[in-house]
């Protein structure tokens, strides 16, 4: 029977594993990954981004305001 302990300490060697081992994170994910000192797990539950952005409400262009930001859609015609 394991101990309480020997689980808590399972799980924190989990943290040190690489990121290639979670599923859906290949050697290309794992690099692009790697070029922003993501190399763990634990270096991915630490990384906070620098900003959110929303880009689920679409903006009118006629409503954009300058200097805003904002998120438009639209057909390039030429």
């Amino acid at each position: 029977m394991t101990s309480g302990k020997d689980l808590r300490f399972e799980h924190i060697q989990k943290l040190s594993l690489p990121l290639s081992l979670i599923k859906g994170v290949g050697p290309k994910r794992a690099a692009l990954l790697s070029l922003k000192g993501l190399n763990t797990v634990l270096d991915l539950l630490y990384f906070t981004p620098i900003r959110y952005e929303d880009r689920s409400n679409l903006t009118p262009i006629r409503c954009v305001e300058n200097g805003s930001s904002c998120l438009v859609t639209g057909t390039v015609v030429e």
